[in-house]
């Protein structure tokens, strides 16, 4: 009997590396973020994350964005030059997401616009909880632009600012309360956690808010769930670099005056 020997072929992996600009000023947050991503980043996305060099500390204002986006716009630019696959601007409010994608071929996504179309999937009526006051007006714009507002019960706040959000058994109190404020007053069925700041909380404020609502309302809300909008938007953009999908160039064309984009590079 003749022995047949087969040679199995391979497909030689591919790894993509992944940009997380942190869009602020310090490097506090590069790894507390870097923590929350790579728990979701599949094995062959390989992420890094990289902060501003000037600017603001944090962005809590429309004035702190504006002040951030150039540095942002700066770093995309050299993501897109330097074999990118996928980049993302870590923060909620999305600053410089729609410049930058005049500006580069890579994918780039902010942390609103990927969550809140997550969210209205799950349920039809949500709310959006973030850090303090002067953002509220923020986000409600953003949720009209993106055409999901009526389905929007509210957007709170916890009270704390970015930068206390590190004190997590006051950030989680706060969540769980507002959630189940906005769950049994405003008829949100779904909750929107609405900072990328708010850092390994979502389980627990998921976990303690059912309970909440199962011990005071049995069997009146089965499931509320939570989203992380940083690890949603991660996973979403790693769907996205899969899929070899980016921005449309005649949505986002490249500005007048200006040579084409890969012409840039």
């Amino acid at each position: 009997m003749t022995e047949l020997n087969f040679e199995l072929s391979q497909t030689e992996s591919i790894t993509h590396k992944m940009k997380v600009i942190v869009p602020v000023a310090t490097d506090i947050y590069n790894k507390p973020t870097m923590a929350e991503v790579n728990a979701v980043a599949a094995s062959d996305m390989i992420f890094d994350a990289e902060n501003l060099t000037t600017g603001t500390k944090f962005i809590e204002s429309r004035w702190a964005e504006y002040q951030d986006t150039g540095n942002i716009m700066s770093i995309a630019q050299a993501t897109d030059k330097s074999g990118y696959s996928g980049m993302i601007s870590d923060c909620l409010g999305e600053p410089g997401v729609g410049v930058c994608r005049e500006l580069v071929e890579t994918p780039i996504v902010g942390g609103f616009d990927l969550p809140c179309a997550t969210i209205n999937l799950l349920a039809d009526k949500y709310t959006i909880v973030t850090v303090i006051t002067s953002v509220i007006p923020m986000i409600t714009e953003l949720a009209e632009n993106l055409s999901t507002s009526a389905n929007l019960t509210s957007v709170r706040q916890v009270g704390i600012p970015v930068n206390q959000l590190n004190n997590i058994p006051k950030l989680e109190k706060a969540l769980i309360q507002q959630g189940y404020e906005a769950v049994t007053t405003e008829g949100a069925l779904a909750m929107l956690m609405g900072c990328t700041g708010m850092l390994g909380v979502r389980e627990n404020v998921e976990t303690n808010l059912n309970a909440r609502l199962e011990q005071d309302y049995p069997g009146k809300y089965p499931r509320i769930p939570v989203i992380d909008p940083a690890q949603n938007a991660v996973t979403l953009l790693q769907a996205m670099v899969r899929m070899g999908i980016t921005q449309s160039r005649v949505t986002y064309e490249t500005p007048p005056g200006l040579p084409p984009v890969r012409a840039m590079l």
